[in-house]
C-alpha cells in the first residue's frame, strides 16, 4: 500500500507547488516532488535511512505545506534487523 499512498500525496504535492502548462494542466518535475516528500518525512525507527522504515513514513499536509522541521516518531515497533 505504499506505492498508492505516496502517488496520492505527490499529487495533492504537484496541485499546491505546480505550474499551469500551455495544455491547462498541472505540472511540477518529478525531481522537485521526490526532494519535496524526501524533506517532509516523518522519521521512523533509527534515526534516518535504515533498513526497517527505509526514510521514514511520507505526510500529506507537511508534503503540501511544505513543513521541513525535523519530526520524528520512535514509536514504530523494534525491526528484527536492528539485531543482527
Amino acid at each position: 500500500m505504499a506505492s498508492p499512498h505516496a502517488a496520492g500525496v505527490a499529487a495533492l504535492t504537484v496541485s499546491q507547488i505546480g505550474t499551469r502548462g500551455r495544455d491547462g494542466d498541472i505540472k511540477s518535475s518529478p525531481s522537485t516532488v521526490q526532494s519535496r516528500l524526501e524533506k517532509t518525512m516523518v522519521d521512523i525507527g533509527r534515526r534516518g535511512d535504515d533498513k526497517c522504515f527505509g526514510h521514514g513514513r511520507i505526510d500529506a499536509r507537511r508534503a503540501v505545506t511544505g513543513n521541513t522541521d525535523r519530526l520524528t516518531d520512535r514509536s514504530a515497533p523494534n525491526c528484527p534487523e536492528y539485531n543482527e
